[in-house]
């Protein structure tokens, strides 16, 4: 089974991997053929004289929240088996090691998950009490 400390180190690879193919794709298709927003990015980074731009854009994924919450709770929803507590539990371990986006990642997560249980139970008990009361 995963731990947060996998799935951490997970994320951290999976980050530079996605840069370093964004740059290679901006390399292919200079011309930006690509994701234009992207492409304005990197440009505007070679203008700053930045050497190093995959791991500029490694750093830049890495503080996004947004796209760790997808690339987290994936991860995590993978490694939990489907069982709630097991993906709370990861959740609340990858916020006590992650970094500022990370942690604000994971409770994005958390907050979906445990906001879906509660409307879901809302809805249920909704609509059995109304088919408990149509059937009497």
């Amino acid at each position: 089974m995963e731990t947060a400390r996998d799935i951490y180190d997970w994320v951290g690879d999976a980050m530079g991997d996605m840069a370093y193919g964004a740059y290679q794709m901006y390399e292919e298709n200079n011309d930006g053929g690509f994701f234009d927003e992207q492409t304005k990015h990197i440009k505007k980074l070679i203008k700053e004289g930045v050497t190093d731009i995959p791991g500029r854009l490694a750093d830049d994924y890495y503080n996004d929240p947004d796209l760790l919450a997808d690339l987290i709770g994936d991860k995590v929803y993978d490694a939990s088996h489907e069982s709630k507590e097991i993906r709370l539990r990861l959740l609340e371990e990858l916020k006590e090691i992650g970094h500022d986006a990370m942690k604000q990642a994971c409770s994005k997560i958390i907050r979906r998950t445990v906001w879906r249980r509660t409307y879901v139970r809302y809805i249920f008990r909704r609509y059995w009490r109304a088919y408990c009361d149509e059937s009497a």
